[in-house]
């Protein structure tokens, strides 16, 4: 997962901010404290651009389906960071990105347009985000992908650009399930926290609040 950590990175410096759930105003309701969850969250400062990367690193959702046998079932990853000018920051991040990583045998099923349309289902209500942007796509050879192992796999990844106020009401919800292509993807509750502990490390001041 290492490269698509790299390009993500990439993607966050290159990224233009979006316009996503409304404008970004009040201060972060998510203060620091201690999460419970597995992922991992990397920050990286770039001296030469001056700017601060700050990700959660690509984040398994398992995904239980009785009609589909493991070996040609799909799989999902959710991967999220900011970006901000300097090592600290007193604003808003200028880039905040959601990505979505898909895994399977069932060859490539992202890449027209209409099939990358994400909504959002949180505690019942539906939020259509928009159409997410293909960033890359690859074909594994027979034994080489991680979710389908002795099988040949298709990985595709995707992203999407979030306001503040967007990472929080996902964050915040208590049901969350991204719908994608046919796909319902539900975040259990450690997903939801690592996103709560992301955004817990935006500030708005000189100080943490």
């Amino acid at each position: 997962m290492k490269k698509a950590q790299l390009i993500f990175f990439a993607c966050l410096t290159l990224g233009v901010f979006g316009q996503l759930f409304g404008q970004q105003v009040g201060p972060p309701r998510i203060p620091p404290r201690k999460f419970d969850h597995r992922g991992e969250i990397q920050s990286r400062f770039d001296a030469v651009t001056n700017k601060t990367q700050v990700v959660l690193s690509p984040y398994r959702v398992e995904t239980v389906d009785t009609a589909e046998v493991m070996e040609t079932r799909q799989y999902f990853s959710i991967m999220c960071g900011f970006v901000y000018e300097g090592k600290k920051t007193s604003g808003y991040p200028e880039t905040i990105e959601l990505h979505i990583i898909s895994d399977g045998t069932r060859g490539f099923r992202l890449t027209k347009d209409e099939n990358r349309v994400l909504s959002i289902d949180i505690d019942k209500e539906l939020i259509r985000l928009g159409t997410m942007k293909l960033v890359r796509s690859h074909h594994y050879a027979y034994g080489s992908s991680t979710a389908t192992a002795g099988r040949s796999g298709y990985m595709e990844e995707l992203s999407i650009i979030l306001t503040y106020e967007g990472l929080l009401k996902i964050a915040e919800g208590k049901n969350v399930t991204l719908l994608l292509n046919g796909e319902r993807i539900h975040l259990k509750k450690e997903h939801l926290e690592a996103l709560r502990n992301l955004a817990s490390r935006i500030k708005v001041s000189n100080e943490f609040v």
